[in-house]
C-alpha cells in the first residue's frame, strides 16, 4: 500500500474526547458510505490516540488467543517475519492515503494464538 510521509503524533489516550453527540452526523454520514459501498461488515471507525511512542522503523502487531479470548497487541519492527503473512486491520486517513498502522498476526494460515508463536 502506498503510502507518504505523515506525523505520527497523535493525541494520547487521555487527551482525546470521547464519541458524544456532536459525532452523531459524522458517523451517520460514515455509516451511508460504507452501506453504499457494501461495506459495512467490512470497515468501521476507530478512535486515533497514542499509549506511547512508535518509531518510524515498528508497527503494532494485534494477536488474539481464542481459547483464553484475549486479544493483545504489541509493537514490532516492520521488518519482523511474523509480518510477512500477517493482514493489515488498522489504518490511518490522515495523511489524504490510508497508512497502515496495525496487522493481525496469522499462524497455520487460519488460527492466530498466541501462545502458538
Amino acid at each position: 500500500m502506498e503510502t507518504q510521509a505523515y506525523s505520527r503524533k497523535l493525541p494520547f489516550i487521555t487527551e482525546v474526547v470521547e464519541l458524544n453527540d456532536s459525532d452523531m452526523p459524522l458517523m451517520n454520514e460514515i455509516h451511508d458510505v460504507l452501506k453504499r459501498h457494501n461495506a459495512l461488515k467490512r470497515f468501521g471507525v476507530t478512535l486515533l490516540h497514542d499509549h506511547f511512542d512508535v518509531a518510524d522503523d515498528e508497527v503494532l502487531i494485534e494477536f488474539t488467543n481464542i481459547n483464553d479470548r484475549i486479544q493483545t497487541i504489541e509493537v514490532t519492527k516492520k521488518n519482523d517475519p511474523l509480518l510477512s503473512d500477517a493482514i493489515e486491520t488498522s489504518w490511518r486517513l490522515d495523511t489524504g492515503l490510508p497508512v497502515m498502522e496495525c496487522k493481525c498476526a496469522k499462524v497455520d494460515g487460519h488460527t492466530h494464538l498466541k501462545h502458538l508463536l
